[in-house]
């Protein structure tokens, strides 16, 4: 009998699409298996073939009548992969796996050192490592993980500097499934058992995993093996640059151009600014250098606010990536839609009260209704106005996008001045 953990539609010419189940028992609920995409780490029978690609013909884990039961168990590393980069950052910055005892003590030696550096750590290791350990009189330092899979999965997806005491193998293996391109990644670094060498694995320079090794280096007395071109050349890359700037690329594929340009011993010219670069002239790089007001209704949709800012910044000719900030009016701290729009562009929210809004100086598009609501005549241009001095004391800004309506909900951009052009030396 079909129910909402077991479903059968034999009507399907494929059915039964795959063998080795009882027809009676074969469950069509998943007809596309949700485990796919977690690569090697999806449990499943199956082979790659020719190409690369995985072939599931034999495998039979989502068609069988525990497949509801399975998936609910795999569902923590799906969540992790399909969740947004950066998001819950509010525990130990740097993660440290290890797999030995040997590892232990590197593991220890490495987040004690990290510690003094004022930088969190939390270690886990194998429960079965705990168990042995245990079993011969030892401590176990760090926290028993039952999965470490599903540990590394939810870590590597919060931005969180992830370190594997092992072989850069594990490393691989375990992150393999997650990783996307190296300006949302983060740091990832590997390093023997007896911490002789320290290897960056993923994201070099954007992630700062080859910062960490060095770091991680000194404090283990080993050697950082650093193999970006750019560094062991002596030269500043792009995203290197960019960083140190406090600008993200605007497009990925400039900035690899910039730095076979710069193995090959030429100049390059950076362009750096808010605004959509339409001449292409240079590598440009997008600065954080603007402040986005926002007023809305209660209960508006958050992806419809989300999509309204992006869109509204897109026309004109400011990239999403600019914001810095979100300003709005006290009464909508709690406003779930505004929460998922610093959330979505990965910025903090800044709010004031409607007396101090009315403080900010210049020519707003007044409303008398949301002056009765609020106290305040123009929730969006004042707020980043009042945030733009306030917060980020600037002396001069320019209100780029004017109060701009959507449905139940209104914004507006002020950009903060920055230079335009530099020079790579």
């Amino acid at each position: 009998m079909n129910s909402h953990s077991f479903f059968q539609n034999t009507e399907c010419r494929y059915f039964p699409c795959h063998e080795g189940v009882d027809r009676r028992q074969f469950n069509c609920l998943f007809c596309y298996c949700p485990l796919y995409t977690l690569g090697d780490g999806c449990g499943g029978n199956f082979t790659y073939n020719e190409k690369g690609n995985k072939n599931c013909r034999a495998c039979i884990r989502v068609h069988t009548p525990r497949a509801a039961e399975i998936i609910k168990d795999m569902y923590p590393r799906l969540s992790a992969m399909a969740g947004k980069r950066g998001a819950g950052q509010d525990a130990a910055a740097v993660i440290i796996f290890f797999f030995t005892v040997k590892g232990m003590e590197t593991a220890r030696l490495l987040a004690k050192g990290f510690e003094k550096e004022g930088m969190d750590t939390e270690c886990f290791a194998p429960a079965a490592l705990a168990e042995r350990a245990g079993g011969r009189g030892q401590g176990i330092f760090g926290t028993p993980c039952e999965n470490v899979a599903e540990r590394v999965a939810a870590d590597f997806c919060r931005g969180k500097t992830l370190i594997f005491i092992g072989a850069v193998g594990i490393a691989v293996r375990y992150i393999a499934p997650f990783v996307r391109d190296k300006f949302s990644d983060p740091a990832v670094v590997a390093a023997d058992e007896k911490g002789e060498n320290v290897i960056p694995v993923l994201s070099g320079h954007m992630g700062g995993a080859n910062d960490m090794a060095l770091r991680a280096a000194a404090i283990l007395g080993g050697r950082p093996v650093i193999t970006t071109a750019t560094d062991i050349n002596c030269l500043k890359a792009p995203d290197v640059y960019a960083k140190e700037l406090g600008c993200i690329p605007g497009d990925p594929g400039q900035a690899k151009e910039g730095a076979v340009r710069l193995l090959a011993g030429e100049q390059v010219t950076y362009r750096i600014s808010p605004f959509i670069m339409e001449d292409r002239e240079g590598i440009w790089l997008i600065p954080k250098a603007v402040i986005v007001g926002v007023g809305c209704k209660k209960d508006v949709d958050g992806r419809a606010l989300s999509d309204f800012v992006r869109n509204t910044l897109t026309a004109g000719n400011i990239s999403p990536d600019a914001v810095m900030a979100v300003a709005s009016i006290d009464i909508k701290k709690d406003e779930k839609a505004l929460k998922d729009l610093c959330s979505d562009l990965n910025v903090p929210l800044y709010v004031y009260d409607a007396a101090t809004l009315m403080e900010a100086e210049g020519d707003f598009e007044a409303s008398g209704f949301v002056m009765d609501v609020t106290g305040c005549d123009n929730v969006c241009e004042r707020a980043a106005w009042i945030c733009a001095k306030r917060q980020y004391g600037a002396e001069h800004f320019e209100m780029s996008i004017k109060k701009t309506a959507g449905s139940g909900m209104t914004m507006s951009a002020a950009v903060i001045p920055v230079p335009e052009q530099l020079m790579d030396e």
